[in-house]
């Protein structure tokens, strides 16, 4: 029965949530879920059960009970789910959907045609080819498109590799925009923040809209005009701790709404979005104190 395969590898507490609920109409959405995903991929063969397996092992904690795949980009988990399987008929049509946004997403970050021909068949290996570690393609976890996330692996496989090979500095000495880089750190910040500028001002703008005026205040008097926390204190009359405890959670909520605003939009998973919001940390903070110093 599809409902129990789905439930089998669903999240205990998604789980709790559904037999609490005890919808009676959850398993004909289900059919519909599967329904809608083969016709978007008709070449695709991926047997039902196998494919709400998928699905439920990378639904959120606090996905709701009616509908678990809120938000979930289906028809791309589907075509994941395929290659993810190793089917020659998924893999020819990703190729053919997003063989073109490999290249693109190639030369963009290895810096030439022919030096991205060769990051095309290391990235490719990385997605599908079973290793030492599964194919990266099973941790796209369908929130956002598929064609943001394969930006996000792109340019974190191309940094690994620098990393490997040694050839941080060499690259940055390249490229004149990058030649005042002084340091590897440096230039995967500047790096990244270039691939995901937009998105991330997007996210960040969404999360800091999000804020209540007080919670906006504190952190406009911390981070756009510098004071400290004792300062900050004494301007609401209360222990610099009871002032650090305001930011500190202030800031916590606008960086995880930052990263829920990332992942609607570029579809990475938690590990592979921590690893770039850890990385954009200190510019997401420049850019927070640019925002706060707009009028309320």
């Amino acid at each position: 029965m599809l409902l129990s395969a789905f439930l089998s590898d669903a999240p205990v507490s998604v789980r709790q949530r559904i037999g609490e609920v005890d919808d009676p109409g959850l398993a004909a959405r289900l059919q519909s879920v599967v329904d809608d995903a083969v016709a978007a991929w008709p070449e695709v063969e991926v047997a039902p059960d196998d494919f709400v397996r998928y699905v439920s092992m990378r639904l959120q904690e606090d996905a709701p009970a009616d509908n678990p795949w809120t938000g979930m980009h289906l028809g791309d988990l589907y075509l994941a789910c395929g290659c993810a399987e190793g089917s020659p008929r998924a893999l020819s049509v990703f190729e053919r959907t997003h063989g073109g946004d490999m290249r693109r997403a190639a030369a963009r970050v290895a810096g030439d045609e022919a030096r991205g021909e060769d990051f095309q068949q290391v990235l490719r290996e990385k997605l599908f080819v079973h290793g030492d570690t599964p194919p990266k393609i099973r941790e796209y976890s369908g929130y956002g498109p598929l064609r943001g996330w394969l930006r996000i692996v792109a340019r974190r496989t191309y940094i690994d590799l620098w990393r490997r090979q040694g050839r941080i500095r060499e690259h940055a000495a390249e490229q004149d925009e990058l030649a005042i880089v002084a340091t590897s750190r440096d230039l995967e910040l500047d790096f990244l923040e270039a691939g995901y500028r937009e998105s991330l001002r997007a996210a960040l703008a969404e999360a800091m809209a999000a804020l209540s005026r007080k919670q906006r205040t504190i952190l406009r008097y911390h981070f756009a005009h510098k004071l400290s926390v004792t300062e900050v204190g004494k301007i609401y009359r209360v222990h610099r701790s009871t002032a650090g405890r305001w930011i500190s959670e202030a800031r916590a909520f606008v960086v995880e709404r930052t990263r829920e605003g990332l992942v609607r939009r570029l579809g990475a998973g938690d590990r592979e979005l921590d690893s770039v919001l850890r990385a954009l940390e200190s510019r997401l903070e420049i850019t927070m104190s640019a925002m706060l110093r707009s009028p309320l």
